[in-house]
């Protein structure tokens, strides 16, 4: 969980390119880590680990989300954004942590 910040410390808008920075590898890192998951199963490898792993990563990426919503939800208090999720980012989440097409 983030930590709080002092009331008089604010959320800098490169504070927020960091979190969205974060959010993208985030994803990447998890679509590759579907895509060898994928491999594996199909050269007959077992996950387990992978799917350990897999199950980390969404884990992380959730709190790299609400991170950088904190931040969204700061620096629109403020009026240094539109509003949280300007960027055009779908809230929500379609993450299930299976392998496709393996139930």
């Amino acid at each position: 969980m983030p930590r709080k910040r002092h009331p008089i410390q604010r959320y800098s808008q490169t504070d927020l390119q960091v979190a969205r920075n974060h959010v993208a590898e985030a994803k990447r890192r998890i679509a590759g880590q579907r895509a060898l998951m994928i491999k594996l199963a199909a050269d007959g490898h077992k996950l387990d680990e992978a799917k350990r792993l897999l199950d980390v990563m969404l884990k992380l990426l959730t709190q790299m989300e609400k991170h950088r919503a904190e931040i969204e939800a700061d620096l629109a208090g403020r009026g240094a954004i539109e509003a949280p999720g300007a960027e055009g980012q779908k809230r929500g989440s379609r993450r299930s942590g299976r392998v496709p097409g393996r139930g």
